[in-house]
């Protein structure tokens, strides 16, 4: 090794100043290259890729939470809204026109007239997914068998 070094330095003062000032800067040059396309290129190349892939596995993050409340039959929004709105935004979803009457204690009283009673059926299986509340109490009355009933319901949270 010391024969190595002996040799390099011997190269180095058999120069002249204005040689080793050339080769200095050649070995900045080409060590600045190494470093950039070596170690720097890679990493800003990496960094761009996983910032395209950072909303992409948000996204399906947010999918698989919302599968998993789905699968447990939990609710799927959150539960700081206005109940009389998303009770208000199942109805509308599911095709009933009922009116919502606000109760003491977080309860709201649904009041629909006339709705089919597979409609209402699937919205009181729907409404502990959609609104986090659960019925307290239900009644359904049809005075005919068209499948038209008049109901009320009581959901609270």
């Amino acid at each position: 090794m010391n024969q190595y070094l002996a040799r390099a330095q011997q190269f180095w003062l058999a120069r002249n100043a204005r040689e080793r000032t050339m080769l200095s800067a050649c070995a900045a040059v080409i060590t600045f290259a190494i470093l950039y396309l070596g170690i720097w290129q890679p990493l800003v190349t990496q960094r761009a890729q996983l910032e395209k892939r950072v909303p992409q596995l948000q996204s399906q993050l947010a999918q698989m939470q919302h599968d998993l409340q789905l699968l447990k039959g939990g609710p799927t929004v959150a539960r700081t809204d206005d109940l009389r709105q998303a009770v208000s935004s199942s109805l509308q979803q599911h095709g009933i026109k009922a009116d919502l009457q606000a109760l003491p204690d977080n309860k709201i009283r649904i009041d629909a007239p006339q709705a089919e009673f597979a409609q209402v059926l699937d919205l009181l299986g729907a409404l502990p997914r959609e609104t986090g509340a659960h019925v307290a109490s239900f009644d359904a009355n049809g005075a005919q068998n068209n499948g038209i009933v008049h109901f009320s319901a009581v959901v609270q949270r």
